[in-house]
């Protein structure tokens, strides 16, 4: 689906699929390549000015770094895209929780102690989108997922 869309030239459609590939990559436990696959789909929805996508599209980001226990990582992220989603009035929608993948903050929960978690957590919510997606590992025009 990928490579179809991308000989379309659909980019937005070609965010959509991967961020739908990268969250049934995290229902896999497949981090790493979740992780991949939502990078991309973050890089297009930034050059697609889809604004929604650049927001929530770091949640689940954070959710592939807690899986692969880079729980800090997985906070900040986290809270990055909770800033993101109050900057643009956009909360998560009933689509969202359809979703069924553990908070990075409870995840870490075990590892890390409350104020760790709480640190993270504000460092994140006070990153801008620029700083948000550079921690993220997005760099426009550099697609993770290859062009096969």
């Amino acid at each position: 689906m990928v490579t179809v869309t991308r000989q379309m030239g659909e980019r937005w459609l070609e965010g959509q699929t991967l961020h739908i590939l990268g969250l049934t990559s995290l229902l896999e436990e497949r981090h790493h390549q979740a992780e991949d696959e939502l990078r991309s789909a973050l890089d297009i929805a930034r050059e697609a000015s889809d604004v929604r996508g650049a927001a929530l599209i770091p949640e689940r980001l954070g959710q592939a770094a807690a899986g692969r226990g880079e729980l800090d990582r997985g906070v900040v992220l986290s809270g990055a895209a909770s800033r993101l989603r109050d900057d643009i009035g956009v909360g998560l929608t009933v689509e969202d929780f359809r979703w069924d993948l553990p908070d990075p903050r409870h995840v870490a929960g075990d590892a890390l102690s409350e104020t760790e978690i709480d640190v993270a957590w504000a460092r994140g919510r006070s990153m801008s989108l620029d700083d948000a997606l550079a921690y993220a590992g997005v760099h426009a025009g550099t697609p993770a997922v290859p062009s096969a």
